[in-house]
């Protein structure tokens, strides 16, 4: 005989089936349910089943529910089991056997992560779900307690089931829908959300994930204050890379050849050495360079060494570290700490946003030096142009070199149109810059009344 709650209320046996019809069977049943085979005292039932008043005999009234719940059990199985099933104990009642649906599921829960048929397992259990559990059975504190339970026990079994199947490789093109559905009734449940997030994007779907992570992102900055767990942006991180390094292969920057030297003269026609103090040091202004040159005294050797800039405003060395004058550790920039841009991730520049339109600016920057990158921000610069606000600083990921980074800013339109332009640049946490004298990065969008059109 199985008691079945998730849903309205059943008892099955074998083929046969049947509920109790009036509200306070439902209830009295309900009542021993939730209390898991335990005693129930017949001052509780009686207080469950007469809140506003009790009968003049409660005891008695008690009695005859429990008499109608046999007669139910009856219809479906035999006596013997019926005297099994529900028990007369001094002082209350209980179901000495009470197998239920929602036994099943906690169970599977607790075997899947375990077990070779985890996923079989889950499947099964999810598949006894037939609506709000305890649905026709009255509410007292007990009962909606053990339905808080069971919705809860169905996420959990959820969310495993999910990532059990993402590790066998084989989600259901449904189980992205009911996800979805259980996401948007639980907006701060980030297990939840995370699940979703990984499924959208091992089915393909990369931007409707980076687009839940949004939302989730949002609804606990709005509520809670707080953005997601450290695991969850990690996911967000994770995905943007992936994107962008199929998606957007970064081309080498051309390098324009050096111009060639002038054929040396002879020695009937060689000029008088002019005074070194007069030789005019050269610039050359390429797309995207700038060549700074550093002397440095040694005796009476002066030593050039050329720095390529390149958006965030990397500081590449030469591989040779012996002709770089030695430099303080805590001076910037810091020797071997190097810097490249990538790429805008989101929202390129020139994009129109709508006034007071919130969007999140991403760029893609590779630390392209031989020192691992830690603790550091990107601090929005003064000046500027319009009226966007954000925070003044963004955490930039731990990145180890040679590897990229993904940052991040949440950045609200003004709402006034017109060009919005604010410069960025690498600091620490007490605002000092790492590259002092490069160019940052920035983002620019162009505030307009209709930016859907």
């Amino acid at each position: 005989m199985d008691f079945l709650v998730l849903g309205p209320l059943r008892i099955t046996n074998g083929d046969a089936s049947a509920a109790p019809r009036a509200a306070k069977d439902r209830l009295f049943l309900g009542e021993l349910l939730a209390h898991s085979g335990g005693q129930v005292s017949t001052s509780h039932l009686a207080d469950a089943l007469w809140p506003q008043r009790l009968p003049a005999n409660p005891a008695n009234a008690v009695q005859v529910r429990a008499s109608r719940l046999r007669a139910t059990l009856r219809s479906v199985g035999g006596s013997e089991e019926i005297f099994e099933t529900v028990r007369t104990d001094p002082g209350g009642y209980l179901l000495a056997s009470a197998p239920s649906d929602l036994a099943r599921l906690r169970k599977a829960v607790r075997l899947a992560p375990d077990s070779t048929e985890g996923r079989s397992l889950l499947a099964d259990a999810l598949a006894l779900w037939r609506g709000e559990p305890f649905a026709d059975v009255p509410d007292t504190l007990c009962v909606e307690a053990e339905r808080e339970r069971a919705r809860e026990l169905r996420l959990t079994a959820l969310e495993l089931y999910a990532d059990l199947s993402l590790r066998d490789g084989r989600p259901e093109p449904t189980l992205i829908a009911e996800l979805s559905e259980q996401a948007g009734l639980h907006p701060l449940r980030e297990s939840l959300h995370g699940g979703l997030v990984r499924l959208l994007h091992a089915s393909g779907r990369s931007a409707e994930a980076l687009d839940a992570y949004e939302r989730l992102r949002r609804r606990l900055a709005e509520e809670l204050g707080c953005g997601p767990r450290p695991e969850i942006q990690e996911l967000h991180q994770r995905i943007l890379r992936e994107q962008h390094d199929v998606t957007v292969p970064i081309a080498p920057r051309p390098v324009e050849p050096p111009p060639a030297a002038p054929p040396r003269p002879t020695k009937e026609d060689e000029p008088p050495p002019a005074p070194a103090a007069s030789a005019p040091r050269r610039r050359f202004d390429l797309p995207g360079w700038a060549h700074t040159v550093v002397g440095a005294v040694a005796g009476s050797a002066l030593t050039l060494v050329s720095v390529q800039v390149t958006g965030l405003g990397s500081a590449e060395s030469p591989a040779s570290e012996s002709s770089v004058s030695p430099v303080a550790e805590t001076a910037r920039p810091i020797r071997g700490d190097a810097s490249r841009f990538d790429m805008d991730v989101t929202v390129p520049d020139g994009t129109p946003v709508s006034p007071g339109e919130e969007f999140v600016k991403s760029w893609q920057l590779t630390n392209t030096g031989l020192i691992p990158w830690r603790d550091r921000y990107m601090s929005r610069q003064s000046g500027g142009e319009g009226s966007c606000t954000s925070a003044e600083r963004v955490p930039v990921p731990d990145t180890e070199p040679g590897k990229p980074a993904v940052i991040s800013v949440v950045v609200t339109a003004g709402t006034e149109p017109g060009r919005c332009r604010v410069l960025w640049k690498m600091t620490d946490s007490d605002g000092e810059l790492y590259y002092p004298n490069m160019t940052g990065v920035f983002y620019e969008v162009f505030v307009v009344d209709d930016a859907s059109g």
